[in-house]
This record gives structure tokens, sequence and C-alpha cells, in this order.
């Protein structure tokens, strides 16, 4: 069993972090579509977690995850899979710092377990969202000039399907 990496644990809030560090700016290399879910109390809870974390039917794998030691006494984590990288960034949006059963849960990405065509599709997805972009405000004045149609949601290359299985048998 390896330990909870540092990236995983939960910190206390940063009010001296500098504009350019915005948790909130998107990143590819640190969003996944893989979660862990820790502080889930140990109560034979996993059917109600999968029902409350499962997403309009995007959400492939769910189990416990046994491959970190050092986690708080009576509590479990929880592997979590969805088909696209725009459901678990909901999730974890909405879900962090949720109360669950007495316990607040902690949400975070797992870069670390994705295989190379999954991170390939993750970061070509960017490229195109991020090109986009580029080339509607690629005139020499800085101001918007429209040279392709931009998506009328920025979200919209996100919700490239990158897992096509079908969901866990646990929430149907």
């Amino acid at each position: 069993m390896e330990v909870i990496p540092s990236h995983h644990t939960q910190h206390d809030f940063c009010y001296t972090r500098p504009a350019y560090r915005d948790p909130n700016d998107p990143r590819a290399v640190k969003e996944s579509c893989y979660l862990l879910v820790f502080n889930v109390p140990e109560l034979g809870l996993s059917e109600a977690l999968a029902a409350l974390l499962s997403n309009s039917n995007s959400l492939i794998r769910f189990e416990k995850f046994t491959a970190y030691s050092g986690l708080e006494k009576y509590t479990e984590c929880y592997l979590i899979l969805y088909r696209t990288l725009s459901s678990a960034r909901y999730i974890k949006r909405k879900f962090d710092n949720y109360y669950f059963y007495g316990r607040y849960l902690h949400l975070s990405y797992a870069t670390e377990l994705e295989n190379k065509s999954e991170t390939k599709a993750k970061l070509d997805a960017f490229r195109r969202y991020y090109a986009g972009i580029h080339y509607a405000y690629s005139a020499p004045s800085g101001k918007k000039v429209r040279t392709r149609r931009m998506p009328s949601k920025p979200d919209k290359y996100m919700k490239q399907n990158i897992h096509p299985a079908t969901p866990h048998p646990a929430i149907s």
C-alpha cells in the first residue's frame, strides 16, 4: 500500500494566493475523468454514495479504492470514473466538501490513474478548445474577431465521450 500522495490531501484556504494560481482556471494536467472520494464513513454506504454521485448515466466505474494507506480512522476511499471530463468537473465542483453521513467528503482528481490514450484524448480536447479561443482573439488590436464560429457553450469540446463503456451496474 502506498501512502496518500500530498496532492490528494485537503489543505486550508489560502488567502495570499497569487492571481496566476487561480484554481478555477481550467488546466488539462490537473483535471481527469477519474475522481477519488475521501472521508466516506465505513458504514456500507457505497450504494448511497453511487446514487449521490451518478450524473445522468455518465458513471462508468465505481469501486472501493484500497491502494492508499493512511486514511483517517473509520473512513473509506472510493474511485469513480466518469464518461466525460465535464461530468467529472461538475461532480467535483458540486460535491467537494459535501456533508455526507456525518463527514465532509473530499473529492480530488486522480490523474495518475489515467492511461496514455485517455491522457492523449484529454489533451486533444483542450487543444481544440483553446485553438478556438486563440482564433477568435487573433486580431493585432486585441479586439475580438470572428474568424470562425465559436461554440455557444465553452464546455462543448469537453463533453467528448472518452469512455464509451456502459454505466456501472450498481447505478442501473
